[in-house]
């Protein structure tokens, strides 16, 4: 649902991604703070000083939400579960798991990690600042936050909005860290994670047509207690219920798919019959020989009967014809470290996961060591889309190795339907 975004850092190893629209969500929270609060509570502020103000306060919040998801990801971490990155966007932030957690107890503890790291923070922040905020409750005096300084006033701010991020993250509804404890407990108690996923998601999507409910109230004219009355934030409240139906109807699909992968094996799906490659082939043969007569995406590299490599078409593409006569698989291919194998006697899920997390089309399928074919993501998700019906592929020939003398070599395989 979410794309990768792009990169700015590497936290503990998990890349930190940013997607674009939180570039919105930063210029919205900088405009509201700068033009509507902070003037109301420092009317004495320069324009300059109350928009700095607002960004810095965006900012924290954005870091905020940082360390939220990263609670989660190595919470996950400690029980194994595979998370390489975290994308903050303009709904929050998400610890991208490759995996669903083992047992109903890693889930509880990774989802309440995170609203009790935001309350943990919320609770430093209003410490920091707690004498003015009591002066303000007993006096109910407005000058009391006209005297705060810039740097109390953004903690003053950032300190109930982080509690109130998690109280509404403790919300039982699934996407919601609420709805993850939620699911956690009916899987302890049912045994069934798919049961357990379902009542999750369908609480999650009838929380979230509420919200669109409730929005859709505000865009009309209505005045909703605590919510507020504008048009612009009953647009924003329905684009949230919107954001938290979608995920929550994903969460069906994902947990639809590991039910019907998890009793497959990689090699059900396996296309057999790779063309694969000597590290010294040129790209000028590989052209001329196999590309018009395979519709392979990747081409694995051998040496020693082992995979040390893998040329994409993408690879290819980019790198100018005239050099191909001089270049060799090896100058091209993507090393050992940057792609995943996969057993064929794996489980479905398992392929999925590795497949869903990295941009590669298909990836190389070895029995006892030896390459012995490909298996593709569309394929898998032809699969899930037809029920669990598998499409039957008459067996091509062995695996060839394009960097043998042409003598030995077998005839192309056959090209996949």
């Amino acid at each position: 649902m979410l794309g990768n975004g792009f990169c700015v850092a590497r936290v503990f190893g998990i890349r930190i991604n940013l997607d674009w629209g939180l570039l919105v969500l930063l210029g919205l929270l900088t405009v509201n703070l700068g033009v509507g609060l902070l003037p109301v509570w420092h009317p004495e502020w320069s324009r300059a000083l109350a928009l700095g103000v607002g960004l810095a306060a965006a900012v924290s919040f954005t870091l905020s939400i940082l360390l939220h998801e990263l609670s989660h990801a190595l919470v996950g971490r400690l029980f194994a579960i595979p998370i390489h990155s975290i994308t903050l966007f303009i709904f929050g932030g998400a610890a991208n798991m490759e995996e669903e957690p083992p047992t109903a107890r890693s889930e509880f503890l990774m989802a309440g990690v995170g609203p009790l790291t935001s309350l943990v923070i919320g609770a430093l922040c209003l410490a920091a600042t707690w004498g003015a905020l009591s002066d303000a409750m007993t006096t109910g005096s407005s000058a009391t936050f006209a005297r705060l300084g810039p740097a109390a006033t953004l903690l003053l701010w950032l300190g109930p909005t982080n509690l109130v991020l998690a109280v509404f993250n403790l919300i039982p509804a699934f996407p919601l860290d609420g709805g993850r404890l939620l699911r956690s407990t009916v899987w302890a108690a049912t045994g069934r994670l798919d049961r357990a996923t379902a009542l999750a998601a369908y609480t999650g999507r009838g929380f979230a047509w509420a919200i669109i409910g409730l929005g859709a109230a505000m865009l009309l004219g209505a005045h909703i207690p605590y919510l507020g009355g504008s048009a612009g934030q009953g647009l924003w409240l329905g684009l949230v219920g919107w954001f938290l139906d979608h995920a929550a109807a994903e969460s069906l699909r994902r947990e639809r798919s590991r039910r019907l992968l998890s009793a497959t094996t990689v090699a059900t799906f396996m296309r057999p019959g790779v063309v694969a490659l000597a590290p010294e082939t040129s790209l000028e043969e590989l052209s001329e020989r196999w590309l018009t007569v395979t519709d392979q995406p990747v081409f694995p590299v051998l040496f020693g009967g082992l995979v040390v490599g893998l040329v994409t078409r993408e690879r290819l593409r980019r790198l100018p014809r005239a050099r191909w006569a001089d270049t060799v698989a090896r100058d091209v291919m993507l090393l050992r470290s940057e792609f995943e194998m996969l057993a064929a006697a794996e489980d479905g899920t398992r392929a999925l996961a590795s497949l869903q997390g990295t941009e590669l089309p298909a990836l190389p399928v070895l029995e006892a060591g030896e390459l012995v074919g490909l298996i593709y993501h569309v394929d898998l998700a032809r699969y899930v889309r037809r029920g669990g019906k598998s499409e039957r592929r008459p067996r091509a020939a062995r695996t060839v190795n394009a960097g043998e003398p042409l003598a030995h070599r077998d005839e192309p395989p056959a090209t996949s339907p």
